[in-house]
């Protein structure tokens, strides 16, 4: 509504630069794949100061930490279609640029592991509704566990360590 518009507007005015796009973006936590794909690489190499230097960036810029949550939900969905047919290109809407980076960010990425991943972030966006002025901490606990799977007693976790162990055996027969 207007009211969310002025506030943006003010908020936006308080950074005393100039206002374009990729102000408003910064502000509300949105528009930004390039940080989703960024922490979804740190994810996977468990890069924790990466991790929780965009997460605390996005905090202390009042930037919303559940509307980026949604991006690197959306950005997980994207490497699953990637992951899953030839042809994603048709069912994705991103530039030539994103869907070379989602492509590449594929190969490092199971079946299992993206389960498990979409999990934990689904969970964590259900709890930052109900607990909206715990967001940082929720996300950080959240991305923290999504590093380790030895962390979290669950179906998809166990999936993932079995397919991990499987990929281990199958290197030493070799």
């Amino acid at each position: 509504g207007m009211r969310d518009a002025i506030s943006l507007l003010e908020l936006c005015a308080g950074a005393h630069k100039t206002i374009d796009d990729r102000l408003v973006f910064e502000t509300v936590g949105s528009g930004n794949r390039e940080n989703a794909y960024k922490i979804i690489k740190a994810i996977g190499a468990a890069d924790y100061d990466t991790i929780y230097s965009i997460i605390g960036n996005i905090s202390e810029s009042s930037g919303d930490i559940s509307v980026f949550w949604q991006e690197i939900i959306d950005s997980y969905r994207d490497i699953m279609v990637v992951r899953n047919t030839g042809s994603a290109k048709t069912y994705l809407d991103l530039t030539e640029g994103e869907y070379e980076r989602v492509r590449e960010i594929s190969k490092d990425f199971s079946m299992a592991k993206l389960i498990y991943h979409t999990t934990i972030l689904e969970d964590a966006l259900d709890d930052m509704q109900r607990a909206s002025n715990a967001k940082r901490s929720i996300a950080e606990i959240a991305l923290t566990r999504m590093c380790d799977p030895k962390l979290v007693v669950s179906a998809e976790a166990l999936a993932l360590r079995v397919e991990e162990l499987e990929k281990q055996i199958s290197m030493i027969r070799l």
